[in-house]
């Protein structure tokens, strides 16, 4: 979006300034927007060796070319990142694959940003049509041309990858003033047209916008409860064996980084391995001291499910806490008797 608020400054001219003093103030936005990523830029330089180092490339090549993995999730970018290594190496491998599904995902992304996945239906199509007064009636504004030419930059390069609603709060925030935008503006064109003109009438939009705005609740109540019903609580109870143990930069074996993250250990992916015999020999090759097994697990390593029982589980996996609901087993590595199934 920095490149959207420089446009705005430079090229459009939001504050109706002289060049040279919009050059100024680029100038200053630049340096303020450096400032206040530079942590990130240095923590990205310490971790990867490049401060602008960023993996989303291996995301697209997960969307466009899905017949080299099974799905978008780690197992397929992890995967992919042995064959790209950057963005260029992506665009080149296939473009006329590219070129084609590229329109077929930008309208993917739009049909979903407009029919209940990132907002209600009611505020998704009052917001293209408020989308299309404002082009129509407020084009010379260069206010509204930076917040729509911004809105249209968005899907553009976000048509580049695969839907996740997480990835369009920008556009739900736009979608939102749109969406009143366009009630509103409708019944002031209503009125120049001498339509809806008892006071009566004025309750309308705000009658309109109060639909929006429970439509909206209604389905934000629904899937806060959802999401907060689905955060592994269970790991921040996990922690107390850690503490109690004494342990410290143990390395557990998880799919995701919560465990280690949390409880101050270090984290290794989850193989991906279809049985304990091949858990055993991965074992063996890697360096591991705990392995998890919680719903997370179970549901991208089906074949494990039976170790939510520590009773199934082989002799060298020791199950040192758990949880029982949700299910979370922490599994001690008993590297002594890995040696030993030979």
């Amino acid at each position: 979006m920095a490149a959207a608020f420089l446009c705005g400054l430079t090229v459009l001219n939001i504050h109706g300034v002289a060049w040279r003093e919009r050059l100024r103030h680029s100038a200053l936005f630049i340096a303020i927007f450096c400032a206040v990523v530079a942590p990130w830029l240095v923590a990205n330089y310490r971790q990867h060796g490049s401060p602008f180092y960023n993996a989303n490339y291996l995301n697209i090549a997960t969307e466009y070319y899905p017949e080299l993995v099974d799905n978008t999730l780690q197992e397929g970018t992890r995967k992919l990142a042995l064959m790209f290594d950057s963005f260029g190496d992506v665009l080149v491998y296939d473009p006329p694959r590219l070129l084609k599904h590229y329109p077929e995902n930008l309208y993917d992304g739009l049909q979903k940003s407009v029919t209940g996945v990132l907002v209600s239906a009611w505020v998704g199509w009052f917001a293209l049509l408020g989308f299309a007064l404002a082009l129509t009636l407020e084009r010379r504004s260069p206010e509204v041309l930076l917040l729509l030419g911004a809105t249209v930059f968005y899907f553009l390069l976000f048509a580049l990858t695969h839907w996740e609603t997480r990835y369009y709060f920008f556009v739900l925030v736009v979608y939102a003033g749109l969406a009143v935008y366009a009630v509103f503006k409708l019944f002031k064109l209503a009125r120049k047209f001498k339509l809806f003109r008892h006071p009566a009438f004025a309750a309308l939009p705000v009658a309109l916008v109060l639909v929006m705005f429970g439509t909206s609740l209604a389905v934000t109540q629904k899937m806060t409860a959802k999401f907060l019903a689905s955060q592994p609580y269970e790991v921040v109870k996990a922690c107390d064996y850690f503490e109690r143990e004494n342990i410290r930069d143990a390395r557990v074996v998880a799919r995701k980084p919560h465990v280690a993250s949390i409880c101050k250990q270090q984290w290794v992916f989850f193989p991906t391995v279809k049985s304990l015999v091949e858990l055993n020999e991965w074992l063996r090759r890697n360096p591991a001291d705990f392995v998890t097994i919680s719903t997370v697990e179970i549901a991208r390593r089906k074949e494990f499910a039976p170790l939510k029982d520590p009773r199934n589980a082989p002799p060298w996996l020791t199950a040192v806490w758990m949880n029982e609901q949700p299910t979370f087993v922490l599994y001690r590595v008993e590297r002594d008797r890995l040696a030993a199934q030979d």
